[in-house]
């Protein structure tokens, strides 16, 4: 495990070698908690005094990284945070316009998903050279 990062307060646990479904698996465990850590937290507030607890993200996408989201089952571009959801980009320029995502939904993008990205580009430009 790597120390506190203290700009961010993160600290990243190296899994070493281990299958992608493994780590997938391990990603939708974590995911599942905390969703109930936050109801938990939720059902805990009592009284005018008390306040809403946070749970933040341990993992966030960088820019320009294929990721899914879970709601539309669609494969996308992470552009940035904005505000509690993610922008997500088409994988094809002007295909559709950008949307915001639930974080708590969207995924890294497997081998598969890259496929059907990669798919789905392959598609785009034999259109625009047949057009």
């Amino acid at each position: 495990m790597e120390p506190v990062d203290p700009t961010t307060g993160v600290a990243r646990v190296d899994l070493g070698m281990v299958e992608a479904k493994t780590a997938d698996r391990l990603a939708e465990i974590i995911r599942a908690g905390v969703d109930a850590l936050a109801a938990e937290e939720g059902a805990a507030m009592t009284g005018d005094h008390s306040v809403a607890g946070s749970v933040s993200l341990m993992w966030a996408p960088h820019d320009g990284q294929l990721v899914v989201d879970g709601e539309r089952d669609q494969v996308g571009v992470f552009r940035r945070a904005e505000g509690d959801r993610w922008v997500l980009a088409p994988v094809v320029h002007g295909s559709c316009d950008d949307w915001l995502a639930d974080p708590l939904k969207v995924r890294a993008a497997e081998p598969t998903d890259r496929v059907r990205a990669e798919a789905a580009l392959a598609n785009a430009q034999s259109v625009q050279r047949v057009s």
